[in-house]
């Protein structure tokens, strides 16, 4: 379902950061130290700005705004929707057009 706040999200369960890129210029942020399991909390909430107010913000994850993507995979272009293998993977939700692919 379609977030009036949050763009899309992507996670590195491997450096358990999670990065967010709002809607309205707002920006893209990465948080640190994210557990896989607050991901998913995260990614299945039915509305993804009520999550990141009530619950999300209050667990002061250290985060910095960022101008680039970080995730080394949006360089070669490989596309992840999965868990993973062993967790390894990153993992998308949202739109496709917040972590371009760059063109074959």
């Amino acid at each position: 379902m379609p977030s009036s706040v949050v763009q899309a999200m992507r996670y590195e369960p491997l450096q358990r950061m999670l990065e967010i890129v709002f809607r309205g210029g707002r920006g893209r942020y990465r948080y640190f130290e994210v557990p896989m399991e607050e991901w998913r909390r995260f990614r299945d909430a039915p509305s993804k700005g009520m999550y990141l107010n009530e619950r999300f913000k209050a667990k002061a994850f250290r985060y910095q705004k960022v101008q680039r993507p970080v995730f080394e995979d949006e360089q070669r272009g490989t596309q992840h929707q999965g868990e993973g293998k062993m967790g390894a993977e990153p993992l998308e939700w949202g739109e496709g057009t917040a972590f371009p692919k760059p063109p074959m």
